[in-house]
């Protein structure tokens, strides 16, 4: 407003006297626009008329953040915490919105999605995967660790691992899945502290399926794709029960038929994990096909 002032008043200036040629060339010196210009002529008019009525310089005014104050910031970090692990930025909205807070905090409108975000962001909070720590299992179950002992304490272990021999071998993996309901649900506000801890297998209602798998012909199906091995069943004592033992041989029994019938001119070996109900191998000494049963450590 001073320059627009001294443009337009000083006898020596090009603009001396011609209101809106001053106005123009000052608003294009402060590189602005059509909005800066018609305030910049309404502040100088006023200015004119009472000398005392000068505009004020909010510069600066507008960065205090209503997360400044540390009893809305506690209370909102209280509130964030009784969501539990999975909420949004609506949620922070929303309760933002409501008039208890608004006339507790004196806020005369709640605030939108985006504001929410970078508050949860200046809270410590980033959108993205949550930390993935090692899963718990029951491999640390007291029978395991006795049976991995004995083989730690001198006992030689039979040598499984495949000859040399003309034919082409096949080796196919046991692959067993386990997908929750909340598998999906990943992705998440992290605190900036939070670290990975370990995670247990069960998260809400589960769908198993176990199958076997090969770099040669991917999962085990018949050559019409027709009959499979794929097993899918509802885990837990109140759905189909559990993967078991007699569920394994039964699955590797049909396997075997499929190989010595569809497969014949191939030598194939079966590779499990040393999960506990991998490792009654005597009932598998009937096989018609050999079939070498593996018991290798846990896969990642």
């Amino acid at each position: 407003m001073k320059q627009f002032l001294w443009n337009y008043t000083n006898i020596h200036s090009p603009f001396y006297g011609k209101w809106m040629a001053a106005l123009l060339d000052t608003t294009n010196a402060l590189e602005r626009g059509c909005w800066f210009a018609r305030h910049l002529c309404e502040w100088s008019s006023a200015f004119i008329v009472d000398h005392n009525n000068i505009p004020e310089n909010i510069y600066g005014k507008w960065n205090k953040s209503w997360l400044d104050d540390e009893d809305m910031k506690n209370e909102l970090a209280e509130y964030i915490m009784s969501l539990g692990k999975f909420f949004s930025a609506m949620d922070l909205k929303n309760y933002l919105d409501t008039p208890e807070v608004q006339a507790q905090y004196g806020m005369k409108k709640g605030i939108c999605e985006k504001t929410a975000q970078n508050w949860l962001k200046k809270m410590g909070y980033w959108w993205h995967r949550e930390p993935m720590g090692q899963y718990v299992d029951g491999h640390e179950c007291e029978d395991v660790r006795v049976y991995c002992q004995k083989d730690k304490n001198g006992k030689e272990e039979e040598d499984n691992s495949p000859q040399p021999h003309e034919q082409q071998v096949v080796i196919w993996f046991h692959d067993e899945s386990t997908f929750y309901t909340h598998d999906w649900r990943k992705q998440r506000w992290v605190k900036s502290t939070e670290t990975a801890v370990p995670q247990p297998k069960v998260e809400g209602c589960s769908l198993m399926t176990a199958d076997f798998v090969s770099a040669k012909y991917a999962w085990l199906r018949s050559p019409d794709g027709k009959e499979s091995v794929c097993v899918i069943f509802r885990a837990g004592k109140n759905c189909d029960g559990y993967f078991a033992n007699d569920k394994i041989i039964m699955q590797v029994n049909k396997a075997m038929n499929i190989v010595s019938r569809d497969y014949s001119e191939e030598e194939h070996i079966s590779v499990f994990d040393n999960a506990t109900t991998h490792v009654q191998i005597q009932k598998f000494e009937a096989f018609r096909v050999k079939f070498v049963h593996l018991i290798l450590g846990s896969f990642p």
